[in-house]
């Protein structure tokens, strides 16, 4: 598997924003859920932020089964969105190849003193599943999303 800079520079600022920010202080695990929809070879993932503040959250699609994120590179993503209060934000994901995966996010609010993800880490208590998409087998697609 080839890694671009993109990925690896993306990978490497989730793995600081992991290893520096500060230990949960308490975030509800119920503030903050996904869903992720299929179209064809597009996946749309929504972040719903219910936890009173505006959070930024990082989204990825990772092959399923995936356990820790921070130890693999995504197939797809890691995207990075502001999500406001009381609000979603959605991740549009386009050309994803073939295949099952769990989708992935780890938000934090604006001190980075509350967190929430779907996966355990050093400082990170799991605080929901990801959500597991499969990108159909049994299409052919050309230019970007057109599939037969």
């Amino acid at each position: 598997m080839k890694f671009s800079l993109r990925t690896f520079a993306a990978i490497a600022g989730l793995l600081l924003f992991c290893l520096f920010a500060p230990a949960s202080a308490g975030a509800a695990p119920t503030d903050v859920s996904g869903a992720a929809s299929v179209a064809g070879n597009k996946v749309t993932s929504v972040i719903t932020n219910n936890s009173g503040g505006v959070i930024t959250c990082a989204v990825g699609g990772f092959p399923a089964g995936t356990v820790d994120p921070n130890m693999s590179a995504p197939t797809f993503g890691l995207t990075y969105r502001d999500v406001p209060a009381g609000g979603t934000a959605s991740v549009v994901f386009e050309n994803v190849p073939n295949g099952t995966y769990d989708i992935h996010f780890l938000c934090a609010n604006a001190g980075v003193t509350e967190k929430w993800a779907t996966f355990n880490s050093q400082d990170i208590s799991k605080t929901t599943e990801p959500v597991t998409v499969t990108v159909p087998n049994n299409q052919n697609c050309i230019f970007g999303s057109l599939c037969i």
